[in-house]
């Protein structure tokens, strides 16, 4: 739009486009590197655990040696383009400690060996009242780590689940898989299903999400976790994130 080599001024072209003349001369100012490294670190987080916000993050990077306050991280995950993950619009109307927590589509792996929430097992209720629904969940726990850990009573419902990792899978549920899940590469956060996997097409249809966490429609039935099988080349989000390397006017 502006042309820095044309007779006009420069002056005259930003008036002509209606447009601010400071503009015409800025030169964005590139990220120090204490916030990319920050970024970098909120990203593995994020990507670690996709529900935290950004006062969970907040005292998870406080953890690690980054004292960051809650403002601070919550501008970064929206100059990254990241949010938590969460069922908006949902308010437990009934008594404290009542309801029912519904998890549908979730893989989750040695969840508590960093055990920064305080959970003694990878999924954990609290309260008599409270009600826990599983549904199509992948839960991969370390050794010697619950599945699942009642704090305060409650009740565990659901089906086709796959337990791995710590014995065999927890009563009182239907359908449940009891094998390795055969994940692509776990050590580097590759969750998605080798085309052997028993978790491909295993999944419940009643309660399944749309679609998988890349985006894919999801067959009928579907499989269990966070991820259906396919067999062409999925993208990966790349770590770090490539918008790292951003510039703010």
């Amino acid at each position: 739009m502006i042309d820095r080599d044309h007779a006009l001024p420069l002056v005259r072209q930003a008036k002509a486009l209606n447009i601010s003349r400071g503009s015409v001369y800025y030169k964005p100012r590139p990220d120090p590197p204490e916030d990319l490294a920050l970024m970098r670190r909120i990203d593995e987080l994020h990507l670690e655990y996709p529900f935290a916000g950004a006062r969970m993050l907040r005292d998870m990077l406080g953890r690690d040696g980054f004292p960051v306050g809650r403002r601070r991280v919550a501008t970064l995950m929206k100059r990254m383009g990241i949010a938590a993950i969460y069922s908006p619009n949902i308010t437990n109307t009934g008594a404290s400690g009542s309801g029912t927590i519904k998890i549908y589509n979730n893989t989750f792996w040695n969840n508590s060996t960093r055990n920064p929430f305080g959970t003694t097992g990878v999924l954990e209720i609290q309260g008599s009242n409270m009600t826990m629904n599983a549904v199509n969940n992948l839960v991969y726990a370390p050794s010697g780590v619950a599945y699942i850990s009642k704090g305060g009573g409650g009740i565990i419902t659901g089906s086709n689940n796959l337990w791995f990792g710590n014995g065999a899978s927890p009563s009182g549920l239907t359908s449940s898989i009891n094998l390795d899940p055969l994940f692509v590469n776990a050590s580097n956060k590759d969750f998605h299903l080798q085309a052997l996997s028993l978790a491909i097409g295993a999944g419940s249809i009643t309660t399944v999400p749309t679609r998988d966490n890349d985006g894919l429609i999801r067959p009928v039935p579907p499989s269990i976790g966070a991820f259906e099988y396919f067999s062409g080349t999925v993208v990966q989000r790349p770590n770090p994130p490539t918008n790292l390397l951003v510039s703010v006017q």
